[in-house]
């Protein structure tokens, strides 16, 4: 079982992580990378919300920053070759 600091540590970490997950997601130039991304962020933390291993959990979050990372390089490349605003930014 988790102590209290050790669970209040990864929660911490865990929600400072999907921020900077979802502000991430918003510097994509285009929408369906943009919808993609966020979508996926979510559905894979609410996936791992009940996860209660310390191990498992730190694991977690190690690939969640290397996600993060990955987010950050593409979003660069995105937005240096932007195309057309889909149909959907224009609603």
């Amino acid at each position: 079982r988790l102590g209290a600091p050790t669970f209040c540590a990864a929660t911490m970490s865990a929600l400072r992580l999907y921020r900077q997950m979802v502000r991430a997601s918003r510097t994509y130039n285009d929408y369906n990378l943009r919808s993609y991304t966020l979508r996926r962020c979510r559905e894979g933390f609410l996936a791992n919300k009940g996860q209660t291993d310390p191990k498992a959990i730190e694991a977690l979050l190690a690939q969640g920053r290397e996600q993060l990372a990955v987010m950050q390089r593409q979003s660069v490349i995105s937005n240096m070759y932007a195309g057309e605003k889909s149909v959907m930014e224009t609603l």
